[in-house]
């Protein structure tokens, strides 16, 4: 009798990884070769929130908003999309299987306007048409990166962890605090005044024309284009400032 339980635990259990193994493997989920595309319907946003290894083109039109997600087929179950307000949030469920190779995860949105960026998880931000806006902001962590160009009064950027951020444009007033190697990349981007905040190894390009104040630690390196005068430095580790 002992037997043959055990047989049928074994038989059941060979069952269950065989019609399972297609979806998830001890928590991994291999993505599937067939990739397809969902609709969202959204309002006008303010506010994007993007985590979990997207990669996101941004397109702006004063009369569409529109949200598609391409994926493999077997992820578009663990993708969460939820707007509150002008925030709209999208990432991977909390809990979900481990994502084996590369996953087709894109994003494609369409809005009027947006005044904020927040990218994490080792996701891309790509704005394709030129943002225009009053205050920005941009915040990237864990590698994550944006590409675009702005034009704006004033720029207010986080960046941690190994993120990128490439711009090209102007702004008037631009705030950064940066910090653990990352890099932002631009003598195309012009601002009047820089106020920055750099740690562990992180760098800044970028053409600035009336004044800079910067302190840096942990050797990194501000380089700059322009006619800007240095109202303020503080600069520990090894760090610099660089004209080119």
């Amino acid at each position: 009798m002992k037997t043959n339980a055990f047989i049928l635990i074994l038989t059941t259990f060979a069952t269950l990884l065989i019609t399972g193994c297609e979806k998830t493997n001890f928590g991994i989920i291999r993505p599937s070769a067939h990739v397809s595309s969902t609709t969202y319907p959204i309002t006008a946003i303010t506010e994007l929130d993007v985590a979990d290894r997207f990669d996101v083109e941004v397109n702006f039109s004063d009369s569409e908003n529109d949200l598609r997600i391409e994926a493999n087929e077997n992820l578009h179950q663990y993708i969460v999309v939820e707007q509150a307000g002008g925030k709209l949030t999208i990432q991977l469920k909390r809990f979900h299987p481990s994502i084996s190779g590369v996953p087709v995860l894109k994003v494609y949105l369409t809005t009027p306007s947006v005044q904020s960026f927040k990218a994490e998880g080792s996701t891309t931000i790509h704005v394709l048409d030129p943002w225009q806006v009053n205050q920005a902001s941009i915040e990237l962590t864990g590698a994550s990166a944006w590409y675009g160009t702005l034009e704006a009064n004033r720029l207010d950027a986080e960046l941690s962890g190994a993120s990128t951020l490439s711009l090209e444009g102007s702004v008037q007033d631009f705030a950064v605090n940066a910090e653990g190697a990352c890099e932002m990349t631009g003598f195309a981007f012009e601002v009047g005044k820089l106020d920055a905040d750099l740690s562990g190894a992180c760098s800044l390009s970028l053409t600035v024309q009336d004044a800079m104040r910067v302190r840096a630690t942990g050797a990194s390196m501000v380089y700059y284009q322009g006619n800007a005068v240095i109202e303020y430095q503080n600069l520990t580790g090894g760090s610099q400032i660089i004209k080119r």
